[in-house]
Parts: structure tokens; sequence; C-alpha cells
């Protein structure tokens, strides 16, 4: 992490911005049991970027074969399973994901909406928002979307 610190030199830890190296992943969120899907960011930072790197490669190494041979999909095109699991290191324990490739979108209405999000997040329509979750701040609606 690295952190800007003021004109003089002096770093304030609750005052001083951070820089850390972060990972975003859009996803469609999929409920399993109904089938509804919503758009989301899923960032990683810290332990979890290996993760990361590990689901990039995981995708990377889809292969389906077409009528020109084999091919990479799309990453949209891609499900794939997010689970937690416990983590610990010297600093302490906490919970950590776990990506498992699951297979391809199953349905057109899926595969269409993931394909528009891509899209629409290519184009920087898609704006983040941010809330304090500890305080009991509702989080925002995905916008652009």
């Amino acid at each position: 992490m690295l952190t800007l610190s003021a004109e003089d030199g002096s770093v304030n830890e609750k005052k001083s911005d951070r820089f850390s190296d972060t990972r975003n992943h859009y996803c469609m969120l999929v409920d399993e049991t109904t089938g509804a899907y919503t758009p989301v960011l899923l960032s990683l930072t810290s332990t979890q970027v290996k993760k990361s790197k590990m689901l990039m490669s995981l995708l990377a190494g889809v292969k389906l074969k077409g009528a020109q041979g084999f091919y990479t999909p799309p990453t949209f095109a891609n499900l794939v399973r997010v689970t937690t699991v416990p983590e610990s290191n010297d600093k302490g324990t906490w919970h950590g994901v776990r990506f498992e490739l699951a297979g391809q979108v199953g349905t057109k209405d899926l595969y269409e909406a993931a394909k528009a999000f891509h899209a629409s997040v290519v184009k920087g329509a898609v704006t983040v928002g941010s809330y304090d979750d500890a305080a009991g701040a509702e989080p925002p609606a995905a916008a652009g979307f």
C-alpha cells in the first residue's frame, strides 16, 4: 500500500490518502435458486489479489471448439461459482474468496444482460458509488445499467 503524504512529508493515517492494489471485476450476480441476476462490482485487494489473478487465468484457459477451431469465449460467457474460505496468516484470520468455473452461461437472457453490462463498462457508462456498511447505509443502486 502506498500512502500519500502531506506537503511537509508527514503521514497522518486518518487523513492521508492511501493507494492499494485493487482488482475490480464487473460481474452478474446470479441467484442459483431463482435465476434472477443483477450487475455487481467485486473488488479484491491485499491477500485476494492472488485470487484475482487465478480467476483471470481460469477464464483465459477456457477453450471452446467453433467452426474455425478452438477459441477463448468472452469472460462474460462463463459461469463462475464464488464461495468463501477461511484464511489466516501471522496478522490474523479472515474469509477469502474461492473461484471455480461452473460452465457456460446457459440462458440467452443472462448472456445478453452480461454482454450489455460488459459494453456499458467498456464505454465508461457504469459508475460505482460507495457506502459505509458499518454506518448502516444502504448500498447505491447500480448506475449506468
